[in-house]
C-alpha cells in the first residue's frame, strides 16, 4: 500500500466528518504507514481522549474510510481493536454523497413541478400549490386580505437543474 497523502479533498472530508481531531486522527494512520494501530495507541499519538477517537474511527469507518478487526484477549475477554485507515475509498465516498444529493436535488424538482401561489401583500414568503390555493380560496390566510398570485419558480428550477448537470458531470468524469 502506498502511503497515504491528506489531499485538499480528503482535509475537507475530515473536517465535515470530525472536525479537527479528524484530522489529527487521520496523520497517525497515514504515519503507520499500513500497519493496524489500537485506539488507545492512535489516541495517544494524536493527543485526543480515547472517548474523542473512538467516535470519530467509528464514523470513519461508517463511511468506509478507515477499517478494523478486533481481537480478543484470552485472559481478560476484553478485546482490542486495530485500526488502519482506508483513504483510497474517498472517491467511492464522494460519489455516494454526490448521488445523494442528487437525489435529493432531484425529489425537490418533483415538488417544483407544481403550480404554486403566494401573497403579494405579506412579507411571508410561504407557498401554496394549486389545490391549498384552492381550499383557501385564493385568499391569503395570513393577512385575509390579500389574493394569492401565481407564484414563478423557474429561477428555482433552472439552478435545481444546474446543479443537477453539474453533479452529474463530476460523477461521469471522476472530477
Amino acid at each position: 500500500m502506498a502511503k497515504a497523502k491528506l489531499s485538499k479533498t480528503l482535509k475537507k472530508v475530515l473536517l465535515d466528518l470530525g472536525n479537527e481531531s479528524a484530522l489529527k486522527i487521520a496523520k497517525v494512520l497515514i504515519d503507520a504507514e499500513g500497519e493496524q494501530i489500537t485506539d488507545e495507541k492512535i489516541a495517544e499519538d494524536a493527543e485526543l481522549e480515547l472517548k474523542i477517537t473512538r467516535k470519530i474511527l467509528y464514523v470513519l469507518d461508517e463511511n468506509d474510510l478507515t477499517e478494523f478487526h478486533r481481537v480478543r484477549d484470552k485472559k481478560t475477554g476484553w478485546y482490542s481493536y486495530f485500526w488502519n485507515h482506508s483513504f483510497d475509498n474517498l472517491e467511492n465516498f464522494l460519489q455516494e454523497r454526490r448521488q445523494d444529493v442528487i437525489n435529493k436535488l432531484e425529489s425537490r424538482m418533483k415538488y417544483e413541478d407544481n403550480t404554486f401561489f403566494h401573497c403579494e401583500k405579506c412579507e411571508d414568503e410561504k407557498r401554496y400549490n394549486y389545490m391549498e390555493a384552492m381550499d383557501l380560496d385564493f385568499i391569503c390566510p395570513e393577512c385575509n386580505e390579500g389574493a394569492l398570485k401565481l407564484a414563478p419558480n423557474d429561477e428555482t428550477v433552472k439552478f435545481l437543474k444546474e446543479k443537477i448537470v453539474k453533479l452529474r458531470s463530476y460523477q461521469n468524469h471522476g472530477n
